[in-house]
Parts: structure tokens; C-alpha cells; sequence
């Protein structure tokens, strides 16, 4: 079968280009039924199995999964305000102008606001702060007594307050110390993050509004200032077990799709397959960006089809916004594509290694062993740390931790790093196997 579809692809080539190789892999993973409702079904039983199984690993209290940060606070917002106020009074401008911006600042204070958001029920359930002197968070730190440090250096308020409402400066600056970096990690610069930027959009809305008409009405009806963190805390979902799974598995089943490719390459290596592309005048090229194109659209029906029935079968995400459904499509193109640049890198080494058998052994080892460390098969939140860390370096690993940070925050800004990291990983490796691909003579 394999054979009679490659002769007729050599057929039409000249005028198809790469079309005729995209057509040829989709059949053939199309007609092999065993292994299409192995990658569909299997991961949506094991989301439901592992889901129920191991909830207590994922929904469970913050134990083992809480971070623990050491709070420095060298500034003094009392000090702070006491000299923005000199320096307002000093301005030549209408007494009005100088009443409302000193009423408007003192609602920011973004020290306490802090203070009271990780004070919060929600955030102290996960995030334990401990308030403390420099030299002794860093004793802190070393002894792995707490996952990072916070410090707000002095000059931190006035330099915000100038910032925010005179338009000088750069603002005050946040500092997180750390030892390493870890999903812990990720936790805390994330409150951090989140509750910095409402603050910000808040002090901005208030500048723009100072010399407006009617400012305090107006104001009196959006609420601008902070609450404490409350707003932070509706944006930070937390993750139950079938959304975990349900990625894991799903991820995990989509990377195993490039082993499949390169193991219907393997069959076409010994039907000679580059030799009779050349003899067809075509480049052959064209069969590594039909094998690209094929993994990709696969990869992509593949995890949407598994998070499509997991959704509706366990009420994964019932309630989400329209933004956060679009992360997620991007998030899941990305991550094809990445499978898409693992497919041809694996085809490519199959073409170069003499022993076939060896090769696709050696290529599901390496998805097992990155399956494992990157949270496939156990959460993410049971490896050591030292593993963890190893783990979001790996394409699947980085792909479901940024897909778990989408599910929590829902942060636009963080999730366009992540996505620029695996699209890289999706390049490097589409180039790696364009570099290693047969160009002349024979395959190994």
C-alpha cells in the first residue's frame, strides 16, 4: 500500500510540489484506525482515570506546592508621602489642582496594598510571607527556607508617586531574588505581576481624570482604587485534576505522534523513497514540508479533538471567556507546530541511521524520558525540584506549564514569551532536520 501510493504520488509531482506528500501521510495515518483511536481515545480514558485517581495530587491543600517568600520592606511610605507632599506644594498651580492629586495619591498605597493582598485568604493559602531584614532573607533564601525574596528598596513610593502623577522618572522597581527558578516561583511573580499592573491602571486612570470636570463624580462610580488584591484574586483559577490530565495527556499523546511519522518514514526509507523522488525530477524537499504540514494538521485534530471531548465530557473550562479560549487555540497551534519541527527532525535521523529498529527505539525512549520530567505522565507538582526545573526546559514541559499559567491568570504578556520560546523550539528543530536531511545520493 505504501508502496503504490509513493509511485503515484512520483506521478503527479511535477505540478502538486509538496501536496501529493502531505495527501499520501494524511491517508496513511488515516487508514492505520488501531492507532488513530489509540491517540484519541486512550488520553481522554486516562484524563478521566487519573483525574478521579490522583485528585488529591492536584486539588489538594497548598502543602508541598506552596511558596514561601521573605518580604523586605526598606522603604517608608510614610516618609515617601510626607516628601511628595513638599514637593506638590511647591508647584505654581491653583490650590484645587494641588488638594486633588495629593487625595488622589494617598489611595494608593501600593505598599500596603501589597501587604493586604498577601494577607488575603486566597493568596496566604498558597503564598506564605514572611516579613523580614535583608541579611536575614538572605539567610532565608540560602537555607531554602523560602522560594524567593521581595524587596521594596527604599525610594520605591516617591519614585511611583512621581511617575504616576507628575510624569517623572521611571517609576519604583520591585525585586525578586531567587535561587532558582521554579513553578513556586512562577506563583509569586505572578501575584507580584498582576497586582502591580491594576495598581498602575488605576494611578493612570486617576492622572488622566485630575483635571477633568466632575472627576470625583465619575470616580465615586468606577472605584478605582485597589481592593486589597480582591480583583487580582478573580483572575487566579485553580487547577483541578481533569484540566491536568487533560493537557498532559493530550500533550503528551500529540508529541508521541512524531514518533509515528518517523516510523511511516521508516517504511518509506525502504521503499527508496528519496531515490525515486529525484528520479521524478522533483526536489525532495518536498517530502520533508508535506511530512512538516501533515504533522502539523494532525498534531493540531489530535489535542483538539482529546480537549474538545474532555471539555464537554468533564466541564473542563464551562464559563471562560472568549480571550481565553483564544489563548488557548494559539497555544495549541504553537504546540503543533513544535510537534510539527520534532516530526521531521525524527524523519530525518531515520533517513541518516543505518539500523531502523535502533532508531525508533531511541526515539520513543527520548519521549518517554521528556514525557516523564515535563508532567505527561505524573503532575508536575511530585518531581523534585532539581527535575522540575529540567522539565519546563523541555518543549512539552514549557508547552503545559504555559498552558496551566493561561488556565490561572490568564496573562496576555506572559503567555507571548512562552509562545515565542516554543515557537523557537519549533524553528530550531525544523532547521536541524532541513540540515540533516539527505541532499545527495542515497539515504543511510
Amino acid at each position: 500500500m505504501c508502496s503504490s501510493i509513493l509511485l503515484a504520488a512520483s506521478c503527479g509531482i511535477r505540478r502538486g510540489g509538496m501536496l501529493p506528500y502531505l495527501k499520501k501521510d494524511m491517508l496513511v495515518f488515516w487508514r492505520d484506525r488501531n492507532e488513530l483511536l489509540v491517540v484519541l481515545l486512550v488520553p481522554i480514558v486516562l484524563s478521566v482515570i487519573l483525574g478521579y485517581a490522583l485528585s488529591s495530587w492536584i486539588e489538594a491543600g497548598p502543602s508541598d506546592r506552596s511558596a514561601s517568600i521573605a518580604l523586605v520592606i526598606e522603604d517608608n511610605e510614610e516618609e515617601a508621602f510626607a516628601e511628595f507632599r513638599n514637593v506638590i506644594m511647591g508647584f505654581d498651580r491653583e490650590d484645587s489642582w494641588r488638594a486633588n492629586v495629593l487625595e488622589d495619591a494617598e489611595v494608593y498605597r501600593v505598599i500596603e496594598g501589597l501587604r493586604m493582598t498577601f494577607a488575603s485568604d486566597e493568596v496566604k493559602e498558597w503564598v506564605e510571607v514572611a516579613e523580614t531584614t535583608g541579611n536575614q532573607a538572605v539567610t532565608m533564601l540560602q537555607e531554602k527556607e523560602v522560594t524567593a525574596i521581595l524587596t521594596i528598596p527604599r525610594g520605591f513610593t516617591l519614585q511611583a508617586l512621581e511617575r504616576a502623577w507628575l510624569q517623572e522618572g521611571n517609576g519604583g522597581t520591585i525585586m525578586i531574588s531567587a535561587l532558582e527558578h521554579s513553578l513556586k516561583l512562577d506563583l509569586v511573580t505572578g501575584v507580584v505581576d498582576r497586582y502591580m499592573r491594576e495598581a498602575n491602571v488605576g494611578m493612570g486612570l486617576r492622572y488622566v481624570l485630575q483635571d477633568m470636570p466632575g472627576q470625583h463624580q465619575l470616580e465615586e462610580g468606577m472605584k478605582l482604587q485597589p481592593k486589597g488584591g480582591m480583583e487580582l484574586l478573580d483572575s487566579v483559577k485553580p487547577i483541578t485534576s481533569f484540566q491536568y490530565f487533560s493537557l498532559s495527556m493530550g500533550m503528551i499523546f500529540t508529541v508521541l505522534i512524531s514518533a509515528t511519522i518517523a516510523f511511516h518514514a521508516s517504511g518509506e526509507k525502504r521503499e527508496r523513497v528519496i531515490e525515486r523522488i529525484r528520479l521524478s525530477g522533483n526536489n525532495p524537499f518536498y517530502y520533508l514540508g508535506g511530512k512538516f504540514a501533515a504533522s502539523f494538521m494532525i498534531a493540531f485534530l489530535q489535542l483538539t479533538s482529546v480537549l474538545t471531548a474532555c471539555h464537554f465530557a468533564l466541564g473542563l473550562f464551562y464559563g471562560r471567556s472568549v480571550a481565553f479560549w483564544g489563548g488557548l487555540a494559539i497555544i495549541v497551534i504553537v504546540f503543533s507546530f513544535m510537534v510539527a519541527g520534532l516530526a521531521v527532525f525524527f524523519t530525518s535521523v531515520m533517513f541518516r541511521m543505518k539500523n531502523i529498529d535502533a532508531a525508533n527505539a531511541l526515539f520513543n525512549l527520548l519521549l518517554i524520558i521528556i514525557g516523564v520530567i515535563g508532567g505527561g505522565f505524573v503532575p508536575l507538582y511530585v518531581l523534585p525540584e532539581w527535575l522540575r526545573s529540567i522539565g519546563e526546559w523541555t518543549p512539552n514541559g514549557h508547552a503545559l506549564t504555559m498552558a496551566l499559567q493561561w488556565i490561572q491568570y490568564e496573562d496576555g504578556g506572559q503567555l507571548a514569551s512562552k509562545l515565542l520560546l516554543l515557537m523557537v523550539y519549533a524553528i530550531l528543530l525544523a532547521a536541524l532536520s532541513a540540515w540533516i536531511y539527505p541532499r545527495r545520493g542515497r539515504a543511510v
